[in-house]
């Protein structure tokens, strides 16, 4: 997986011209449990949810600072259809980086402490972002939990036209969640800002071959 090209200049576009292209996403979002009525699918609509940030996430190549390029990709009908096949697993990839973002803020016994890592803010109150069921005590930014989400991709895999999950997210994820933590935290360290993390291609091939191994072990012990 590479990363979107952010170098180009992003379009002007306006939701409300979208509409009908949105139609799809709604009820695939909806099956897999994810209302989508907190989702602003139009301009300047007040909602807790943008659906550029959910375009984002199902991008090919989900990448924090491409939100113009996705929806670029996500409007074209020549690359449309490598969103459609995501449409049943829709719901988990776009709140993965919620789910991530949860795990880590628990309290593992293991002397981790997410509030101490520059990227992550730790909340005055717990927080349950809409629609999901992710309760967390931090809010990791964005720019370190997209990259590590996407890294779960390598999980999927395509039966007929749509992908499925080879391996459950959250099984891999109790597997190879501190080697991912060690790694976030190396790369918070040397980066010169957080938000150079989202186009950092060595930050996700990382998280990559994590999961990867993870998903081996994991689907090792369900053979046996």
């Amino acid at each position: 997986m590479e990363a979107l090209n952010t170098s180009s200049q992003v379009q002007q576009f306006t939701l409300d011209e979208y509409q009908n292209k949105f139609d799809e996403m709604r009820k695939a979002l909806q099956t897999g449990g994810f209302d989508p009525s907190v989702v602003a699918f139009r301009e300047n609509e007040d909602k807790e949810w943008d659906v550029r940030d959910i375009v984002q996430r199902l991008a090919p190549a989900s990448m924090y600072r491409s939100k113009g390029k996705a929806l670029d990709l996500y409007t074209n009908e020549a690359t449309h259809d490598e969103f459609r096949k995501l449409y049943d697993v829709a719901a988990d990839v776009v709140t993965l980086p919620e789910y991530i973002q949860s795990e880590f803020s628990k309290d593992t016994g293991k002397g981790r402490s997410s509030g101490k890592i520059r990227a992550v803010k730790t909340l005055k109150k717990p927080l349950t972002p809409a629609r999901t069921h992710y309760t967390t005590d931090h809010e990791i930014d964005l720019a370190a939990s997209v990259p590590m989400a996407a890294a779960f991709r390598e999980l999927l895999e395509l039966k007929g036209d749509r992908y499925y999950w080879r391996a459950s997210y959250k099984e891999v994820f109790k597997v190879a969640a501190e080697e991912l933590y060690k790694t976030l935290l190396s790369k918070v360290r040397s980066a010169k800002a957080v938000n150079s993390l989202g186009a950092d291609t060595e930050y996700w091939t990382q998280c990559a071959n994590i999961v990867l191994r993870a998903k081996y072990e994991v689907l090792s012990k369900s053979n046996t």
